[in-house]
């Protein structure tokens, strides 16, 4: 129990990180368009300063048997995560069974791609880019660009064909296994 609560403390850190660094966390689109991590409009809506949303894009096989991206928005509430320090915003909360770095050299997945050959993620994940350049493409055509601070949940699991995954540029993320 103490495990998932070390790790559950990890996952909620790193959103909190990436809410404060002002990284996209969602990636970039193949049609250009780029949506940013963090809600920073000063529209009153803001707890105290800081943002009230988080994005990033999930990587899912649809009924058609394809893998497609779709954003994803969560709600940051004012918590009071650590007293005596001030409230900051929390949302997203997910048990986590493992946490762990991953490196790739650059061009890693690339003769998969060029063959046709996505591969399903093992797990239900989430990885977070802390340095490099990924490239993820479903298989429905559709693709992001990562770069540091892009967070993508990954449930295209086996029996799903999968996605591609093309390291542009060596780097390391941080994956987050969920139950």
């Amino acid at each position: 129990m103490r495990q998932q609560v070390v790790l559950w403390s990890v996952a909620a850190s790193l959103i909190l990180f990436l809410a404060w660094s002002g990284n996209d966390a969602s990636g970039t689109s193949k049609r250009g368009g780029e949506a940013s991590s963090l809600d920073d409009k000063n529209d009153g809506h803001q707890l105290g300063g800081a943002p009230t949303h988080v994005k990033y894009f999930e990587i899912y096989e649809g009924s058609d048997g394809k893998t497609h991206i779709r954003d994803i928005t969560v709600d940051l509430k004012s918590v009071e995560f650590s007293p005596p320090a001030p409230p900051v915003g929390v949302g997203g909360l997910q048990p986590a069974t493992h946490t762990f770095f991953v490196a790739a050299g650059t061009n890693w997945g690339r003769p998969d791609y060029e063959a046709s050959v996505p591969h399903p993620t093992p797990k239900r994940q989430m990885f977070v880019v802390l340095s490099g350049v990924v490239t993820m493409i479903a298989t429905d055509g559709d693709r992001r660009k990562l770069v540091p601070g892009t967070v993508v949940l990954l449930t295209d699991v086996s029996p799903s064909k999968g996605h591609f995954t093309i390291v542009d540029k060596l780097g390391v993320s941080t994956a987050i296994q969920l139950e």
